[in-house]
């Protein structure tokens, strides 16, 4: 499900045929209509879902210098993710969208594929570069679910499997997050699956 071409309500109508044990891979690579976090009552129908007090949608500006002001969530390891709802991310995954895979790697409801998120939650900043493209930054501290050590500020999420394009991905028009993803859909669990 490419979701930057999905809107909310065909992803819902999508979800409502899924069969049992189907896999879905959503694709939230480049951007969303939006909000990223009515989708995952769809995926997760069982799942009754809140964010933790204190944590990514509450983020805490300060200065990461500053150790009084840090995070007081004790570090917790998150469950094994649930392989039956793959997202492929990247560095375009900002704010929102960060802050729900965060929840969604704490709670386990899916499991993340591609490059690191782009580390801006919070209230964003754009820069505008002469090339037409823009950089986006924060100066917002934003901690993670899963406790003071795994906060995201300038290093974005990493995914439970870290696979990156290379040049010769890219001149051949192979899609290598995709492929991973399809491989660990199609494999069984019990395979020794990464």
């Amino acid at each position: 499900m490419n979701l930057a071409c999905t809107g909310l309500d065909e992803a819902k109508e999508l979800l409502k045929n899924r069969q049992p044990g189907q896999t879905v891979i959503a694709d939230m690579r480049n951007g969303i209509g939006f909000l990223f976090q009515d989708l995952i009552a769809p995926l997760c129908p069982d799942v009754r879902w809140s964010f933790r007090q204190g944590t990514s949608l509450v983020p805490c500006p300060t200065h990461p210098e500053i150790p009084e002001l840090k995070d007081t969530l004790p570090d917790i390891a998150p469950p094994e993710p649930n392989r039956k709802n793959i997202f492929l991310t990247g560095p375009s995954n900002l704010s929102h969208h960060e802050s729900v895979l965060d929840f969604v790697r704490y709670a386990g409801l899916g499991y993340l594929v591609g490059t690191n998120t782009g580390g801006c939650t919070g209230p964003i900043n754009y820069l505008p570069l002469p090339s037409g493209y823009e950089v986006a930054f924060t100066g917002t501290k934003v901690l993670s679910n899963l406790g003071r050590s795994r906060y995201f500020y300038r290093t974005g999420i990493r995914p439970d499997r870290y696979v990156e394009e290379t040049a010769d991905d890219i001149r051949l028009g192979r899609d290598v997050a995709l492929e991973e993803a399809l491989r660990i859909a199609g494999a069984p669990p019990s395979a020794g699956n990464p």
